[in-house]
């Protein structure tokens, strides 16, 4: 009995020596920090619920009438009721005139919501199309949380990920908008937003080889164009990646081929807005089109005549002058 007890204690030594040499301590703490930062973002955003579990606010409910509507032509029609929702005038609002709810609405918002619903049901789960509207902001704030932590990581390593991600999760800025029942446009919108941006630098990073970076090319337009069609911040995105071009050829910190990944982004959004009933092909001739249409003529064109900081910074007199009147005049 003593032989074997001793057999079992070596063996028990061994495997938990082995244990330990297999855990990465880093990497442990890496992902229970993780746990915990989505622990409080949830938790936080779960606060309302002790009072019950309802849709707050005005706009969220009318962009869970938008979901309703979408959900019931589907259940109806099938397919050939996907679209309805941009022909639907409603007269219950704005009366007399009503409104043309495909154009005044982002359409995205409702149609993801929709989406996630009917997936839910198809997977076995019971809910409601209320059940979604209450509970997927919160959902969808961990996500935005987690892409927050690989933009941090991205531009100072794992520390700064986590201090982003912790940071954005409790910010009072952020909770009012992504927390229970908030079934607004931010929902979708902020990480659309946070997605695109990190799929853009993903795509100008030099270690990447360039397939990789022409497919985060076309995420971050794919991601951009879903902001469009989800939240009315998409402005503000677009203006700063096609300002983003231009200050990374002017003082060329691009990688190789970085005029196609740019262009790639720059014209998956102008295909997005033109199809979007909130943009439209009047979006060509607005003045955000046309900074990105300046963006890409300044990334094909910036390298090849010399309008990088290096070369500019050697001109004197007039021509330093007339450029740096060019920028104000453009900017």
């Amino acid at each position: 009995m003593k032989t074997s007890l001793g057999g079992i204690k070596r063996n028990l030594g061994v495997f938990l020596k082995t244990i330990r040499l297999s855990v990465d301590l880093p990497k442990l703490i890496k992902i229970v920090t993780l746990i915990l930062i989505a622990f409080i973002t949830v938790a936080i955003r779960l606060q309302p619920l002790k009072y019950g579990a309802y849709i707050s606010e005005f706009d969220p409910y009318s962009y869970y009438t938008c979901t309703k509507y979408i959900v019931d032509s589907i259940e109806k029609k099938g397919l050939n009721g996907l679209f309805d929702f941009f022909t639907w005038h409603e007269t219950r609002t704005w009366y007399p005139f009503g409104v043309d709810m495909g154009k005044s609405y982002h359409p995205a918002h409702p149609y993801f919501g929709a989406f996630v619903y009917l997936l839910l049901r198809n997977i076995g789960i019971e809910c409601t199309v209320e059940d979604v509207a209450i509970f997927l902001p919160v959902f969808m704030a961990l996500i935005s949380v987690l892409l927050v932590y690989l933009v941090g990581k991205e531009f100072g390593g794992e520390l700064v990920g986590l201090l982003s991600a912790l940071f954005y999760s409790v910010s009072p800025g952020v909770v009012p908008r992504s927390t229970l029942g908030w079934y607004d446009t931010e929902m979708l919108g902020m990480p659309s937003l946070i997605a695109a941006f990190y799929f853009y630098i993903r795509s100008v990073k030099k270690e990447e080889p360039f397939n990789k970076r022409a497919i985060f090319a076309v995420l971050a337009g794919l991601f951009a164009g879903v902001l469009m069609g989800s939240w009315g911040a998409a402005d503000y995105l677009l203006g700063m990646l096609a300002v983003a071009g231009i200050i990374l050829v002017f003082f060329e910190i691009i990688p190789e081929r970085f005029e196609a990944t740019h262009i790639l982004t720059m014209t998956s959004i102008l295909i997005f807005a033109c199809i979007l009933p909130s943009f439209g092909l009047r979006f060509l001739t607005s003045s955000l089109a046309l900074l990105i249409y300046l963006s890409i003529a300044y990334v094909l064109l910036g390298r090849f005549l010399g309008l990088t900081y290096a070369k500019l910074s050697k001109l004197r007199g007039l021509e330093a002058v007339s450029f740096i009147i060019l920028v104000m005049l453009i900017t």
